[in-house]
């Protein structure tokens, strides 16, 4: 049955098919528009229905996208907290949700199960996949454009991330190239 459940097969009136969490996958790409590429990422029978399956063939980042655009159950739509209604309002993913999440969790997915299989193309998508993405906006990346170092990619975001985390978290200024060249100009 795949992401499918009985009530999407009896017909549910929905967009897309209800995933058993209560996700519906709708296909909206990147341009908000159901072309034949988001159709076909979408609505995928068989083999691809799964989600790992589908992300380890998806080439592009604007198939991934596609994979990650779901929608909730009808519940969610009128409430927040489990019990208490509110307005109803559709709720989606945004596109930074979307790239943080690809950040996060499918590129390091894509690039450990690479390197598990030996598959090298699999290991450069989720390297490619970085250096496509913007940068994350949040106050370590921030702290680092401050100290004028340039951060193009969520790949320089990542890094520096890294950075910071076994160095300047660690206080270990004196090992880091960048934190022994600041403390040596001052």
């Amino acid at each position: 049955m795949g992401l499918r459940t009985k009530r999407a097969e009896k017909g549910d009136k929905g967009k897309g098919s209800k995933a058993p969490c209560g996700l519906t996958s709708v296909g909206v790409g990147v341009s908000g528009g159901t072309g034949k590429a988001e159709k076909r990422w979408s609505q995928r029978e068989g083999k691809g229905d799964k989600l790992f399956s589908r992300l380890l063939e998806a080439k592009t980042l604007a198939e991934v996208r596609i994979l990650l655009s779901t929608r909730t159950s009808v519940y969610w739509e009128n409430h927040y907290i489990f019990g208490r209604t509110s307005p109803q309002r559709e709720k989606l993913l945004g596109e930074q949700s979307k790239d943080l999440i690809i950040i996060n969790t499918v590129v390091p997915f894509l690039y450990t199960y690479g390197l598990h299989k030996a598959d090298e193309g699999m290991c450069e998508r989720a390297g490619r996949f970085l250096e496509e993405l913007k940068a994350e906006n949040n106050h370590i990346i921030r702290s680092w454009s401050d100290a004028g170092l340039p951060v193009a990619s969520a790949a320089d975001s990542q890094a520096l991330i890294q950075l910071q985390k076994e160095y300047c978290d660690k206080r270990k200024c004196l090992y880091c190239r960048f934190g022994y060249e600041y403390l040596r100009k001052k």
